[in-house]
């Protein structure tokens, strides 16, 4: 759970609970009798109340993984044995397990049934739970939020709602969306507020009328002022339903200085077969020299190998300079020329969240957690469809080579936002520190 719950939470998924601890203990001593078990036979089974962090990771698949099923016009998205679980039950206060009923002991023996009177709401009141008996998780409480017939929430831009811009740099335009849902059957009327708080607020009103089973989406365009402090700021917005019912929303957005024309010492190569690399480091004022398989890399202090610029055949320029002090930067590559011509072991994940792992390192000055996550745009390192096959090893369930091993993978469905694609695994022994 914990390597699940990390792209979500970062390391503090690995801090080891009471309830992991118990067990491990258990697990331990099974082995120790030589006794095998089902994952269900554990004191603590997934999903489980005990593991709070998995159920704040669910929430928040819940709450963006609805939403959008929702905006994109589907309103069943659930089903009950999926939810059944998302609520603690209290430990029975009321009556018994059982209904005192009187037996008529005398005529017990003779022919035909005895049957036993009662009164229903009376034995409801005795033997069901009732509302007040479930207190509802952090997964329940988004479903209430998310799952009800009327939602109002800020999404992505026009062109894309499930985007989650936030990262912009000052005197840029970000757009983003109040999306109202109405899945009752009934006409709703909606009085809408938004606001931005930067030091010269941006807020407006609106009044909006929903039909049954349909949608209205309000643009919100934010101009971000040139000399607009860096740091977060918040749009909030509230929907009043007139039917005694508010909903509130925020979206964070981060606003980062424009950067400056890099300094460079020395001479710096690119070795950019496909032109990616080059054009972006001319952009920030970074002095250059395209180069090919051929060049002499001991005439520059820098060799820079642009993003998708290997492949499983293709030369590259010789690195033995490195031992005298070349630097060499290797921009992203495809999960398969990491693995098959580097000798990694990598994941093709598509992460949209990442995490700082060394705080201090100079390469990350000025980045929190917070701008490690949901990018804009769409990466390109791997396709927005992943190449599968389906196996009969597996049930029918999607496959892929991993390794050489044949694995099972989720389908992907695009690259919107990802800020790390193909992962590196990181080895198990070397210098290999990871940064982020």
């Amino acid at each position: 759970m914990a390597e699940w719950n990390a792209q979500t939470l970062g390391a503090r998924a690995y801090q080891i609970t009471e309830a992991e601890k118990q067990n491990l203990r258990w697990e331990a001593e099974q082995f120790r009798l030589g006794h095998g078990w089902q994952r269900w036979d554990c004191p603590n089974t997934f999903g489980s109340p005990v593991f709070e962090d998995t159920l704040r990771v669910l929430a928040a698949q819940v709450t963006e993984n609805y939403r959008a099923m929702r905006t994109w016009g589907n309103s069943a998205t659930s089903s009950p044995w999926d939810t059944e679980g998302y609520w603690i039950r209290s430990s029975r206060a009321r009556g018994s397990d059982n209904l005192q009923l009187e037996v008529d002991w005398e005529h017990l023996q003779r022919p035909g049934p005895r049957p036993a009177y009662v009164h229903e709401e009376e034995a409801r009141e005795l033997l069901a739970f009732h509302p007040a008996d479930y207190k509802p998780t952090a997964v329940a409480e988004a479903l209430y939020r998310n799952y009800m017939p009327l939602l109002a929430y800020i999404g992505g831009k026009p062109a894309a709602f499930t985007s989650k811009d936030h990262n912009f740099h000052t005197g840029e335009t970000a757009e983003k969306q109040l999306i109202l849902i109405n899945n009752s059957r009934l006409e709703v009327t909606a009085d809408c507020e938004w606001s931005f708080d930067t030091p010269h607020p941006i807020s407006g009103t609106a009044k909006v009328t929903v039909p049954p089973g349909d949608q209205k989406r309000l643009l919100l365009k934010l101009e971000l002022p040139a000399d607009l402090a860096p740091r977060q700021y918040s749009v909030q917005a509230t929907v009043n339903f007139g039917n005694s019912e508010t909903q509130r929303d925020c979206f964070a957005i981060d606003i980062h200085p424009r950067p400056a024309d890099l300094q460079t010492v020395g001479k710096i190569a690119v070795f950019d077969p496909r032109a990616r690399q080059g054009n972006c480091s001319m952009g920030m004022g970074v002095h250059w020299e395209r180069v090919d398989t051929n060049v002499d890399v001991a005439k520059y202090e820098m060799l820079i190998i642009g993003k998708g610029a290997l492949n499983l055949q293709n030369a590259a320029p010789n690195l033995q300079a490195v031992r005298n002090g070349l630097k060499v930067v290797i921009f992203e590559q495809t999960g398969e020329v990491l693995e098959k011509r580097f000798g990694f072991r990598i994941a093709e994940y598509g992460l949209r969240w990442v995490f700082k792992r060394v705080s201090d390192h100079p390469i990350l000055t000025g980045m929190g957690d917070e701008h490690l996550r949901n990018w804009r745009g769409t990466s390109t390192t791997l396709p927005p469809r992943l190449s599968y096959e389906l196996s009969s090893q597996f049930s029918g369930s999607p496959t892929v080579q991993w390794a050489g091993l044949p694995v099972t993978r989720v389908w992907r469905r695009g690259n919107r936002g990802n800020v790390a694609s193909a992962l590196i695994e990181k080895p198990a022994c070397g210098d290999f520190p990871a940064r982020a």
